[in-house]
């Protein structure tokens, strides 16, 4: 088997070898595999700037493996597993298992990502959505955890089988800067889907108000806003 993408893209061999300690350590049963180029190799769920997202297996449940890339400006894991804690506390983002230097294991998340469910979906159902994700965004907030990507949320968001929104990836999340996750993801939708009410002048404003003051009032109006004006697309 090509083993290789574990030392994305170097490919070098040491490091490999390295993930492979860490992948036994961490108690990983088995890892997907997929043909690749005529080979076998790591079954391969997603690949970000920073990390390669693999299928695992513990204790016969499917688990998300990251992995560290070699070229990440951030060599190691260790901060973004601290921050996914973070959002676990508030029930935000996939549940963290385990993690090591080189390997995040978490919840693997299955589902459609944000943009293919409102190219497919209702203006109510997108609604519906929208409204979770911003309690969701609002609660990390609240404790001071900035996502750093959610004014991009199209593949941020994965929104599972059962309605259920997951924010992910928290790569260029910081506790360090001032938190923007409710206006970011708002930002978005006044781009994408909201894009023909982006001079909104109860809209904008409420955005404002809630950039400053990030308490509970400011944030139920702009909520209640946002998910009118969706609801009311045609």
């Amino acid at each position: 088997m090509d083993l290789s993408l574990f030392a994305y893209p170097s490919g070098e061999s040491e490091r490999v070898s390295e993930v492979l300690r860490e992948l036994e350590l961490l108690g990983l049963a088995g890892i997907g595999v997929a043909e690749s180029t005529g080979k076998l190799a790591p079954f391969l769920l997603g690949k970000g700037g920073r990390g390669m997202v693999f299928l695992g297996l513990v204790d016969e449940a499917c688990v998300a493996v990251k992995v560290a890339r070699t070229d990440a400006a951030v060599p190691t894991m260790e901060q973004e597993a601290t921050h996914l804690r973070k959002a676990n506390t508030v029930n935000v983002g996939p549940k963290l298992f385990n993690h090591s230097t080189h390997i995040i294991v978490m919840e693997y998340v299955e589902g459609e990502t944000l943009a293919e469910f409102i190219a497919t979906k209702s203006r109510i159902e997108i609604a519906e959505i929208v409204e979770q994700v911003l309690d969701q965004a609002h609660l990390l907030d609240k404790i001071h955890l900035d996502h750093g990507q959610l004014s991009n949320s199209s593949d941020h968001v994965i929104i599972s089988p059962r309605g259920k929104p997951c924010i992910i990836d928290y790569s260029h999340s910081s506790q360090q800067r001032k938190p923007r996750n409710v206006t970011a993801f708002t930002s978005y939708l006044i781009r994408t889907i909201l894009r023909e009410r982006r001079n909104d002048p109860t809209l904008l404003t409420l955005l404002k108000q809630y950039k400053e003051k990030q308490d509970e009032t400011s944030y139920a109006m702009l909520k209640e806003t946002v998910t009118r004006l969706i609801s009311l697309l045609e």
